[in-house]
């Protein structure tokens, strides 16, 4: 039997040089982040009535889902937990605004019902563009947080928190 000791010398983050500080942020964002981080997104989109069943802030941009409330209640409850200042809150405001224009001209039958299909049809396109709307808004909460997370100061912030250490040349020790 062999027995071997070694001695290396063992950083924190903020002992560490650029370099090896780069290469103890890559293994940070390689291996720490949280496969579900953009749970809190998720969970403000139910909330309001959206249901959100997949997204890529990637290559693909896109982002796929649906309401889950009538496109009314959805823009009533952004109004009321969104910020005024929120594009949310604008698009929510000008939709509410549209469809009352639309409904206020529109034709109605004897039961105060939309009176063509061609008119149901233009209600629809309304709704749609509103869900679209805030399907890109929502898109745009998920790139945002992505790049919150893998930017430099969350990255050292999460590995100076941890107290991770490091080797010399920035290897997780």
């Amino acid at each position: 039997m062999r027995t071997e000791t070694t001695t290396r010398n063992i950083y924190t983050f903020q002992e560490l040089g650029d370099k090896a500080k780069e290469k103890a942020r890559d293994w940070w964002r390689k291996s720490s982040i949280g496969e579900e981080w953009w749970e809190g997104v998720y969970d403000d989109a139910e909330r309001i009535g959206l249901k959100i069943t997949s997204f890529d802030t990637g290559r693909g941009n896109h982002i796929t889902g649906g309401f889950t409330d009538s496109p009314e209640d959805v823009a009533k409850k952004i109004m009321e937990e969104h910020g005024d200042m929120s594009e949310t809150y604008a698009d929510a405001r000008n939709f509410l605004k549209e469809l009352a224009s639309f409904m206020e001209k529109a034709e109605k039958d004897e039961w105060g019902e939309l009176a063509t299909l061609k008119l149901e049809s233009e209600r629809e396109a309304i709704e749609n563009d509103f869900e679209y709307a805030i399907l890109q808004e929502y898109l745009s909460m998920l790139k945002k947080e992505d790049e919150w997370l893998m930017s430099n100061e969350q990255v050292d912030e999460a590995i100076t928190c941890n107290g991770y250490e490091f080797t010399e040349d920035g290897r997780y020790a």
